[in-house]
């Protein structure tokens, strides 16, 4: 493994972050890294939801977002389905309350998406100021129709506006940001239920899907997380959905970011080893004392009498051995006082444990 990250890192491209002006120090390059600050954790939240984060305002308070769900296939029919809702919060004397300071701009913003998945934090317009790309997924349900994604944009009146994230219907139920194209703004890959799209920020927070940067490897995936695995400063990329479909991957960064490569020059691939019966990928953490990917998964139904997105399932794969560990199985989880709740969401890492991003729905040491 490392002789492959040593191989990728010998190439020239360096991304040039410390070319841009960094305007906000509560804020990274990187989504992920702005997903697991120290103060990404709270036992407490309002509300609960899928496209939700934990950030800093400008001035340093501490913020909460959700873009929540209405309803779905589930208490909805298809005709009847009603757009997300956003809300933002403040914490004030270690209690959540709702941030009357912080005026959302309805009357210019685009309606809500059908069904939020994953709020992606950064900085996309470049102003200092924290935005959120939410990646939608359209109806759960077949045939699966997709929808447009949309960004929460800051804007210099000091609100925020909802807007369409590009022209592109996908079903994307997760994404991930950093820059990609080396100029200074963050741009985007998105995942669909037919493989993964790299998107360039136009400089104002919106985007284009790319027709040269693409990831053949992937065929398809629900949830992607680019992140320095080696430390070598450059992005990689790791992806999952369902392993009955496609392997879950990593792959190198070559040193362009250009994660397909060509035909006949792929960049280095590492295949995490599935898990029968927990095939459905969920979240993944890096844990750099461990040197670690930590995969969060739940139940597929396939096989070994697993029901699909019930159970909980944490593997370890180790970065430098490449050998795969399950430090926590339990096909029968369920959420304490919300017995329908048979699966976490996201995972981080919080003082030599692995647990959820709210309340400790689990608690693995990280050896």
């Amino acid at each position: 493994m490392k002789n492959i990250f040593l191989l990728a890192a010998s190439l020239a491209f360096t991304i040039n972050a410390a070319s841009q002006t960094k305007k906000n120090d509560n804020l990274s390059e990187f989504s992920y890294e702005n997903r697991h600050q120290l103060y990404s954790y709270t036992e407490s939240l309002p509300t609960i939801g899928d496209a939700r984060a934990i950030f800093k305002y400008s001035n340093g308070e501490l913020g909460y977002v959700i873009v929540k769900l209405t309803n779905g296939p589930w208490n909805a029919t298809f005709e009847n389905r009603l757009p997300s809702t956003v809300h933002f919060y403040k914490q004030v004397n270690g209690q959540w309350v709702a941030n009357t300071d912080l005026v959302f701009d309805t009357k210019n913003s685009a309606p809500g998406c059908q069904h939020p998945r994953k709020a992606i934090a950064a900085d996309f317009n470049q102003d200092g100021v924290v935005d959120f790309a939410i990646a939608c997924q359209g109806w759960d349900a077949p045939p699966f129709p997709g929808e447009r994604s949309r960004v929460l944009l800051s804007q210099p009146s000091g609100q925020y506006r909802l807007d369409y994230l590009s022209p592109t219907v996908e079903f994307q139920h997760g994404g991930a940001s950093a820059d990609i194209d080396g100029d200074g703004y963050p741009d985007l890959i998105m995942t669909a239920n037919h493989g993964v799209g790299v998107f360039i920020n136009d400089r104002t927070g919106h985007f284009k899907k790319s027709n040269e940067l693409t990831i053949p490897q992937q065929r398809r995936a629900f949830h992607v997380e680019l992140l320095d695995l080696n430390g070598d400063g450059k992005i990689d990329y790791v992806a999952g959905s369902h392993e009955w479909q496609d392997a879950t991957r990593i792959i190198v960064n070559p040193g362009n970011n250009d994660f397909g490569g060509s035909l006949f020059n792929r960049p280095a691939e590492i295949t995490i080893p599935p898990v029968p019966g927990a095939g459905v990928i969920v979240d993944f953490l890096y844990v750099k004392s461990s040197n670690s990917l930590y995969i969060l998964r739940t139940g597929d139904g396939q096989s070994n009498g697993t029901k699909f997105y019930e159970g909980v399932w944490l593997q370890k794969f180790s970065l430098d051995s490449l050998v795969s560990t399950m430090v926590y199985a339990n096909p029968s989880w369920f959420q304490p006082g919300r017995p329908n709740i048979k699966w976490i969401r996201w995972i981080i890492e919080r003082d030599g444990f692995i647990t959820s991003d709210f309340g400790e729905l689990i608690k693995i040491s990280i050896d």
